[in-house]
């Protein structure tokens, strides 16, 4: 049996490497939503390296790159919860649905409201703070 669950796959980047689609973040199988996250995914590791070609620091722009994958994902498993809730009721589910709310709130805590970049295109532009 695989483990199916929404999870960030670490690593997402290193000397001279970036991970992208399945092998940087997973997403509910059933949900149907793994494709689209993977096409996005890649615009944004396509923006983060260019914008390290272009002489932004790459330690802000890889950064940058981490928390939007787990805001990706934090909105994911924010769906989950609402679909799974609503749709089954068993136990084991419920086991399930708890244990993404406890994953849920510790995102939450985690992830900054701000980021330094925004995506415009599949260019990476500064947001003046």
């Amino acid at each position: 049996m695989l483990d199916a669950f929404p999870q960030i796959i670490e690593p997402l980047y290193g000397n001279n490497w970036i991970s992208i689609g399945d092998s940087s973040v997973a997403f509910d199988p059933i949900s149907g939503e793994g494709v689209g996250n993977a096409l996005r995914g890649c615009i944004l590791a396509t923006a983060v390296l260019k914008g390290i070609a272009s002489g932004m620091a790459p330690d802000r722009c890889l950064q940058y790159y981490d928390l939007r994958l787990r805001r990706a994902l934090l909105q994911h498993v924010t769906q989950c919860i609402s679909f799974y809730s609503s749709a089954f009721a068993s136990e084991k589910w419920k086991e399930e649905i708890g244990l993404g709310a406890r994953e849920k709130h510790d995102m939450d805590l985690l992830l900054p409201e701000k980021l330094d970049f925004r995506l415009q295109g599949t260019n990476l532009a500064e947001v003046k703070q």
